[in-house]
């Protein structure tokens, strides 16, 4: 059996700095094994900056230094705090600008209402007297081109149902019919600028197209449709070369006018200036 050995001999084998390694370095392990599994969810610059000062302020439990603990916390407090002024600055510039726009918002809409109303006004008072204005001109523009194309074709004169001759010249075709078909002798010594026959969309079967003929003299062109117009029964027509709006209002009075003849008045079509009228028994028919 070996000899007891003394107590101060076992102390002296054992030095200070291997006593406090064997008492330090289990305890510290764990503390910083812990401090890194906690840490490593942190992904923020600031959990890893909290992290780091953990980590470097983890000590043993016997020498824990709890003054440099608080410090790092505080330190840890104002980061936080610091962060949060940052958070309040900016959303104090959002709502800011919220309240911004909503001036802006409602500077427009008071605006449009401006407009609005102008809108309304300008509908109500000066809208009727503009249209009012353009019709005025409209129908004078109207009547103006109504006047110069009237006069353009004042001696001229439409003959209906004069009869088609196999490749005719149609100026002595008409005046053929003017002396034999409408009775009118003094046919022979008529001047004519122009005769042609005119193509008609409503004309059917063999009846002839119109004939028009633009007179040298208005005393000839006047005698002819008086002629024309002194209530005898014929079957072929004479009428002034009228614009189209007339011709129209005139074609409406021709079924008139032989329905009053039939019933023993005296009708006739009869132009006056722009206007196409119908006269019974010498007064204007309204009817």
């Amino acid at each position: 059996m070996p000899p007891k050995r003394s107590r101060s001999e076992t102390s002296s084998e054992t030095s200070p700095n291997s006593v406090y390694s064997l008492r330090k370095q289990p305890k510290s392990s764990k503390l910083m094994s812990d401090s890194d599994s906690d840490c490593t969810t942190m992904d923020s610059p600031m959990h890893t900056s909290i992290r780091h000062d953990l980590h470097h302020s983890t000590v043993s439990a016997d020498t824990l230094d709890v003054t440099k603990l608080f410090t790092t916390l505080d330190r840890m407090e104002g980061r936080l705090n610091g962060g949060f002024k940052d958070m309040s600055a900016k959303l104090d510039d959002v709502k800011q600008e919220i309240k911004e726009v909503k001036e802006d918002v409602e500077h427009v809409k008071s605006s449009v209402g401006i407009l609005e109303d102008k809108i309304t006004f300008v509908q109500k008072t000066q809208v009727p007297k503009l249209e009012a204005e353009l019709r005025s001109k409209i129908k004078a523009l109207e009547q103006a081109k109504l006047e110069t194309e009237l006069y353009s074709r004042k001696s001229n004169l439409l003959f209906f149902n004069v009869p088609n001759v196999a490749k005719e010249n149609t100026e002595l075709v008409l005046r053929e019919h003017l002396i034999n078909n409408l009775k009118i002798p003094q046919a022979a010594d008529f001047l004519f600028n122009n005769v042609h026959r005119l193509p008609s969309k409503s004309q059917s079967g063999n009846k002839p197209h119109p004939v028009i003929a633009k007179f040298v003299r208005m005393a000839d062109r006047d005698m002819v449709l008086n002629h024309s117009h002194d209530g005898s029964k014929s079957k072929f027509g004479v009428a002034p070369h009228l614009p189209a709006m007339m011709q129209a209002e005139r074609r409406r009075l021709v079924p008139i006018r032989e329905k009053l003849v039939a019933e023993g008045n005296k009708a006739k079509i009869r132009t006056t200036g722009t206007k196409v009228q119908l006269f019974v028994n010498n007064v204007v028919w309204n009817g």
